[in-house]
């Protein structure tokens, strides 16, 4: 494949796509200004929703996550979130509803990277159990150890940098807006 300004464009739309997944995988989640009651406080300040949880800053903070919410409902524009610790009462407005729906309804990490259902999905190395059972709950049309000619994502895990030399080929087989993610490890080999 060709450079364009002296870039080779497989690489260029690689680093792109691994900036957009690490921009989703870290992401600032919905911002609010509005006032929030909690016990006999209340305050106006700014609600964060968050990928697991929902912080709220002004004369207090709150951080809750969403694994200690008993109860989530939204009602004339107030989203209430029961915990054991008590009731706290956002005033959203109209977004009570939407916030509501992600807490109760939060995304997989495999639909935060935009994988739709029954997308066909290539899988090339090796993926921990996990992100197979991710992968495999949304779609059914997985391909292992090669890409698909009619792929809509490709998954591919370098184990060490020298495993990114595939890359130029992989793109090769990529069809109209196919995107290819590279997962991040923990672990690396140089």
């Amino acid at each position: 494949m060709g450079t364009v300004n002296g870039q080779n464009p497989s690489i260029e739309k690689f680093r792109l796509w691994s900036k957009l997944a690490k921009e989703r995988e870290t992401g600032v989640g919905n911002e609010l200004k509005c006032k929030v009651s909690w016990g006999q406080q209340g305050s106006e300040g700014k609600a964060l929703l968050e990928t697991s949880e929902i912080l709220f800053r002004g004369e207090f903070r709150l951080k809750i996550p969403f694994a200690t919410i008993k109860s989530a409902k939204a009602v004339d524009g107030e989203l209430r979130l029961q915990t054991a610790e008590g009731l706290a009462v956002f005033h959203l407005g109209a977004a009570a509803e939407k916030w509501c729906d992600k807490i109760l309804h939060p995304k997989s990490r495999i639909e935060k990277l935009g994988v739709k259902p029954d997308a066909k999905v290539s899988l090339l190395g090796d993926f921990d159990a996990a992100f197979l059972t991710e992968v495999k709950a949304l779609t059914k049309s997985v391909s292992k150890d090669k890409a698909a000619a009619d792929t809509e994502c490709i998954f591919f895990a370098a184990d060490s940098r020298k495993d990114l030399g595939a890359l130029p080929k992989i793109s090769k087989s990529m069809k109209g807006a196919a995107a290819l993610w590279e997962p991040c490890r923990k672990s690396r080999n140089p």
